[in-house]
């Protein structure tokens, strides 16, 4: 990691999406946000962490993989459909694989 760990996983993310979508990011949820044609994928915080937005479908799934938890945003629990997944499992292969879980958010 680099001494800017939001920065760094957001490029990573960016290079792996270029082919073929449009990618913006923004910041919002107190963190930099990736959306992939105009739909918000996943949010990386300060510290390299991810909010993902996955289908709730596969939610309980999915929490039950290291690193990964509920989201909340203060208090709240933010509901199946969003995950954080520490820094600690933001490798490329990690990275490709909650890609993969948001792009199936939707369906």
């Amino acid at each position: 990691m680099t001494d800017n760990p939001q920065q760094e996983v957001v490029a990573r993310i960016c290079d792996r999406l270029r082919d073929g979508v449009t990618v913006q990011t923004k910041r919002m949820f107190g963190g930099v946000s990736v959306m992939v044609d105009g739909e918000l994928w996943v949010s990386v915080g300060k510290r390299g962490d991810l909010l993902v937005r996955v289908n709730h479908e596969r939610y309980a799934d999915l929490c039950a993989r290291d690193g990964v938890s509920a989201a909340r945003m203060g208090e709240r629990d933010m509901g199946p459909g969003w995950l954080v997944v520490d820094a600690a499992h933001t490798s490329n292969a990690d990275i490709d694989f909650w890609l993969g879980e948001a792009s199936r958010h939707g369906r």
